[in-house]
């Protein structure tokens, strides 16, 4: 592995990768990994771009979307892989949680409690390490 299973911990994740280099996976609902390979579109012979939805969507849909597990595996040891990802965050002092009209029109009871996003943020990072 490259990178190990993880949720991205903003909104949402924008990646462009290598044309040719497979590495991204994202995990299905039933648990299988799926592979996200570089695609372009036929149309066009424009790149497309790799969606991640974060933890901040989930809470802000109250669970609705869900953030996507993924990982990287680098199995083309004799090539560098280069991806570009754009990280799309709500400000490091928000206050995220459940929409109060999406809870309004769905009659569904708030599934997250709000949180700052900096305390968020700062927690999974300093998870990542070990102490």
């Amino acid at each position: 592995l490259s990178r190990g299973e993880y949720c991205d911990y903003g909104v949402l994740t924008f990646v462009n990768q290598d044309e040719g280099m497979s590495a991204l996976q994202a995990q299905a609902r039933n648990g299988a990994w799926l592979d996200a390979p570089p695609m372009v579109d036929d149309a066009t012979g424009e790149e497309m771009l790799v969606m991640n939805v974060g933890d901040m969507l989930t809470r802000w849909t109250n669970g609705r979307y869900a953030a996507t597990p993924h990982r990287v595996i680098h199995s083309q040891s004799a090539s560098p892989r280069v991806s570009l990802p754009f990280f799309f965050e709500p400000s490091f002092d928000a206050e995220v949680a459940p929409l109060p009209e999406l809870l309004a029109r769905t009659g569904d009871p708030a599934a997250f409690a709000a949180v700052k996003y900096g305390e968020h943020l700062t927690k999974k990072v300093l998870s990542n390490f070990e102490s």
